[in-house]
């Protein structure tokens, strides 16, 4: 069950069973829906502004709100304590607005952790995923985010805030507000994939990123359209690639 922000009440949360964890959408036509009418006169008596969903275990469900358009920025959910260990569900969500990431946090006896639940490299499986764990693709504007007993407390809920994004860099396109991140830590690549040998690499435009890796796979292309640092202090490095593109807005830093 999840608490309700003002925002989406008096809309209809829709839920539809997927086929696949990389199905299509559903579209408002489509007779697949199970609907819960997000009011204040609901379901959970000892949670205000609530909804309840029951559903299949094992599944990949789709949620969105009625009105297309409506992009929420924060909402809680917990399991029922009696869940146990049997397979849990995923819920994909598809976000409207750019976001620069989702911090998903666990609320035990009533308070929230200081540690953001790191995003998973591939979709959760429903089967045997982790209370919270959760993958966001940034080229579909999608996050999954699983539901199940297992890694759990008694009670614990798990909050997820979106982040807003409104100077996200596309590529080549120079950004204002700049994240340092580092080259092993998956959400400063596009779609927070580290690229593989053989793959195109693209430093973005808001990330400024330090080489914390001794060596880099073999790329076909490097784009820099932010900036790269190796620190004097870091040892070697070396990075390979068929092509090194500096864009208009790139950088690259040897040294202090």
């Amino acid at each position: 069950m999840g608490a309700m922000p003002a925002e989406l009440r008096n809309n209809n949360l829709k839920i539809a069973r997927l086929p696949s964890a990389s199905a299509k959408d559903f579209t408002k036509t489509d007779d697949v829906w199970s609907s819960i009418q997000t009011t204040t006169t609901l379901m959970v008596p000892d949670l205000k502004d609530a909804f309840a969903l029951t559903a299949r275990t094992g599944k990949y469900y789709q949620a969105k709100f009625e009105d297309d358009n409506l992009d929420w920025e924060e909402f809680a959910m917990r399991v029922t304590p009696e869940w146990g260990n049997n397979p849990g569900i995923v819920l994909r969500f598809t976000y409207v607005q750019d976001r620069e990431a989702y911090k998903i946090k666990d609320i035990i006896t009533g308070k929230m952790s200081a540690d953001v639940k790191p995003v998973l490299l591939s979709i959760p499986d429903p089967a045997t995923c982790g209370f919270g764990d959760y993958y966001l693709s940034k080229s579909t504007k999608q996050i999954f985010i699983c539901y199940s007993g297992k890694n759990k407390v008694y009670n614990q809920v798990e909050d997820v805030f979106a982040v807003k994004c409104s100077t996200c860099a596309i590529e080549g396109e120079k950004s204002d507000k700049v994240y340092t991140k580092q080259w092993s830590d998956p959400t400063a690549w596009p779609n927070e994939h580290i690229p593989l040998a053989g793959e195109n690499a693209t430093i973005m435009g808001n990330i400024s990123m330090i080489m914390d890796v001794a060596e880099s796979p073999a790329f076909s292309y490097l784009n820099i359209d932010g900036n790269l640092s190796i620190l004097s202090d870091a040892g070697d490095k070396k990075i390979t690639a068929q092509n090194i593109i500096i864009n208009r807005f790139g950088n690259m830093t040897v040294g202090d």
